[in-house]
């Protein structure tokens, strides 16, 4: 069953479990690609996929931030991967500074 991105997101805002799999199934390989491309140096793979589910997560808590207005789900989804993706960077960058001065 395919979604418009109108249905998807009612879906999702509603907690429809099916419109929140079809989310990950269709957007899991770009949001993967746009994580690895920020934190392939920095991370080992398990710590990129846990960003991939932080952002799906995310998505699913934060779906009342999008309007269907202003803007596309998967552009939206992305800037939720971007900015996810930096935090895991930072929080990383920081653990090796903290480990350096031990």
């Amino acid at each position: 069953m395919g979604y418009s991105q109108s249905a998807l997101v009612e879906g999702i805002k509603n907690k429809d479990v099916l419109a929140y799999e079809y989310m990950i199934n269709k957007y899991t390989k770009t949001i993967y690609c746009l994580a690895y491309n920020i934190l392939c140096q920095s991370l080992n793979r398990e710590d990129i996929e846990e960003c991939v589910s932080d952002v799906f997560l995310d998505a699913w808590v934060k779906i009342n931030d999008f309007d269907q207005e202003k803007g596309n789900f998967r552009t939206w989804l992305l800037i939720l991967t971007k900015c996810k993706a930096l935090i895991y960077k930072r929080k990383k960058v920081l653990q090796m500074l903290l480990l350096s001065k031990d």
